[in-house]
């Protein structure tokens, strides 16, 4: 239930409990939804407090993905090289072919 309740309170929602038998006719009930409705207040904004430092936490890539980059890029040269090393050869068949 608590993550139903979290929710709902960070979307400003104000979750309704059961009535255990109370008088909606008490003086106190004015005063006690004040109070509910302060804390409710207070409880979000502690939670958004506590969220922004979730939300800004990034990842670093793992190790693996940097090694797997560089073998990307390793193998990116090497496919580089070779298109340069066959167009140099096209262009000198062509020259001795015309």
């Amino acid at each position: 239930q608590w993550p139903t309740e979290f929710v709902a309170t960070r979307a400003g929602v104000t979750l309704t409990t059961k009535p255990t038998g109370t008088s909606s006719s008490s003086p106190n009930t004015n005063e006690e939804e004040k109070k509910k409705e302060e804390f409710y207040r207070h409880l979000k904004g502690l939670l958004d407090r506590e969220m922004t430092r979730v939300d800004q936490i990034e990842r670093m890539p793992s190790p693996y993905l940097w090694q797997c980059i560089e073998e990307m890029e390793t193998r990116f040269k090497s496919l580089q090289a070779q298109l340069q090393s066959l167009k140099q050869t096209l262009e000198v068949s062509k020259q001795f072919s015309t």
